[in-house]
């Protein structure tokens, strides 16, 4: 896990804090820079809390969560024709990002497991028996940031998760997992070399 994240951080951090090269989209670039940082945190704690994926893994599978969309975003100039609708670029953005994300993340020869989360990470209602696993940990991740700064939503979103479920706390635990997850989020802020928000 060490040895994967000195590999991919480097690249990682350069692309997503890319705003310069992409001013046309900075705004999007920084708003998705931000949300990586908070699902990295979320995912810590709820690997950490759940024992359900390595707690050094998580936050990066975290990071790299939505390296889909930052893709997509910087070739939206190349093709602008795709973009311009706001119902398609909503798909584009939602449906296609995590299996863009997949690939980019196999590609960089990233272990299977963070690629595999990537790619399910939108895929919410997972049934089948087995070990509760990463991909379950990053899909709850990126649902609660999302209600992040809404406790009471928060609860009734993921309540009705099959993924939450399988990672087995109850909403008091919940409430102790995100309050821990904001203090990570300074932390992960501070070891990543940004200021705190």
């Amino acid at each position: 896990p060490d040895e994967v994240r000195s590999a991919a951080l480097p690249y990682v951090l350069d692309k997503l804090r890319s705003a310069h090269a992409h001013e046309h989209i900075r705004f999007e670039l920084e708003r998705l820079w931000e949300r990586s940082i908070l699902v990295a945190a979320v995912s810590r704690v709820l690997a950490r809390r759940t024992g359900a994926a390595e707690p050094d893994v998580a936050p990066l599978a975290g990071l790299l969560h939505n390296v889909g969309a930052v893709y997509l975003l910087a070739r939206m100039d190349r093709h602008a024709a795709l973009f311009t609708d706001p119902a398609v670029r909503d798909v584009l953005m939602h449906d296609w990002q995590a299996s863009i994300g997949k690939a980019i993340a196999q590609n960089w020869g990233l272990p299977d497991v963070i690629a595999d989360a990537i790619g399910d990470q939108l895929e919410t209602d997972r049934h089948e028996a087995g070990a509760r696993d990463l991909a379950d940990v990053l899909c709850v991740a990126v649902r609660a940031a999302a209600f992040f700064r809404h406790p009471g939503e928060l609860e009734i979103a993921l309540g009705a998760l099959p993924r939450f479920r399988r990672l087995g706390l109850g909403p008091d635990e919940l409430h102790v997992a995100m309050l821990e997850a904001a203090q990570e989020v300074d932390l992960l802020r501070a070891s990543l070399g940004l200021g705190s928000l």
